[in-house]
């Protein structure tokens, strides 16, 4: 029998990911990252690994948001920058799930996320912007950036996070965020 070892990158993205909005309707969120499971976590494959790492990205989020009187994206929910990680209904915390960055991996796969948003004045965004996940943590920096808009909800630089779970939507890195150009 192989001896155990943790398996890296299940469902994960080694790569920088670009999502650009100009048009249309979304009616929930916008995430940079990826959505975690926990199907698999801490699961033995075929081979002996135990796998404790899904759905991670390891690389640079880059979301635009943009839109002008004629063309404009409607959103209906929020703007995480980060994946959407989760904690069961017992409690127990999945740290390695829909996380973003790796730095266990080695400096270059620390993730980055870029968030610009440059929207007209009349369609006014009420969700809130989040530089970190939902509930998934983020090993690298945060930059947003908000060109123009009319923002009801807030803007975070780090993630959201869920109470009694204080590591699940940290932001491990510098974050900045820029309203006006």
């Amino acid at each position: 029998m192989p001896a155990e070892v943790t398996m890296q990158g299940v469902g994960s993205v080694f790569g920088d990911a670009y999502i650009n909005i100009t048009g249309g309707a979304i009616s929930g969120s916008v995430y940079g990252g990826s959505q975690g499971h926990a199907q698999f976590y801490n699961k033995i494959n075929k081979y002996g690994q135990t796998i404790t790492h899904i759905a991670e990205m390891n690389g640079t989020v880059n979301i635009n948001i943009t839109g002008n009187d004629e063309q404009c994206p409607t959103i209906g929910g929020n703007i995480y920058g980060g994946g959407q990680g989760l904690v069961s209904s017992n409690g127990e915390e999945y740290l390695r799930i829909a996380t973003c960055g790796n730095t266990e991996l080695g400096e270059q796969y620390k993730a980055g996320v870029n968030i610009t948003i440059d929207l007209p004045e009349n369609v006014p965004f009420a969700g809130n912007i989040y530089g970190g996940g939902q509930l998934g943590m983020l090993e690298g920096d945060t930059n947003i950036l908000i060109k123009r808009g009319t923002f009801t909800g807030n803007i975070f630089g780090g993630g959201k996070g869920e109470d009694n779970h204080p590591d699940k939507a940290k932001v491990i890195g510098t974050t900045n965020v820029k309203i006006g150009e």
